[in-house]
């Protein structure tokens, strides 16, 4: 099983249920694109999870090594919280989709590296790209607008592409990502 499979099995509860939820958000579900597959393997659940566990309270500055191990502590955690922080938590979670998505940019997840100052997509869609831009986008006030095309000025910089290519899950470039 992935380990968000496992995830599923083991840390029942009530943020369980609000992940179950929010993969359906029309505003997530158009972000990411993900293909059957991937939703078949709970990467949607993950993805979700690894929203909350990154940008709620600043989380990515907890974390210190296994993701893996830092992303279940977090579902447990989340599973404790009250009914109201929930509630908090969901709108938090689709006022930062629907910012992302009134960005009105097809792939915002997607990968670019820099050739000869122009940008050359690499993939669809990456998870380091997801983290930085997901956290950045939640702090952001929710009636504004996101300039993504901005934003992917970020893979002109050889240190933030560093951040995304690679070993993602390192600590260091979770933390200098976001």
């Amino acid at each position: 099983l992935e380990a968000q499979e496992l995830r599923n099995a083991t840390c029942r509860g009530p943020f369980k249920k609000l992940i179950k939820e929010l993969v359906k958000n029309d505003f997530f579900v158009s972000a990411t694109n993900l293909s059957e597959g991937k939703v078949k393997k709970m990467e949607d659940e993950e993805l979700v999870l690894r929203f909350f566990a990154l940008s709620y309270r600043n989380g990515y500055t907890q974390y210190k090594g296994s993701f893996k191990n830092f992303l279940t502590q977090k579902m447990i955690d989340f599973n404790e919280l009250e009914p109201d922080q929930l509630s908090y938590m969901k709108e938090y979670f689709i006022d930062t989709f629907k910012l992302i998505d009134n960005s009105n940019i097809d792939l915002p997840f997607a990968k670019f590296k820099s050739k000869n100052n122009q940008l050359v997509k690499m993939s669809n869609f990456n998870v380091a790209v997801y983290d930085s831009l997901v956290v950045a986008s939640s702090k952001m006030d929710h009636e504004s607008s996101i300039d993504l095309e901005k934003f992917r000025e970020l893979f002109h910089d050889e240190e933030y592409f560093r951040t995304v290519e690679g070993s993602t899950n390192d600590a260091s470039k979770v933390h200098t990502r976001i």
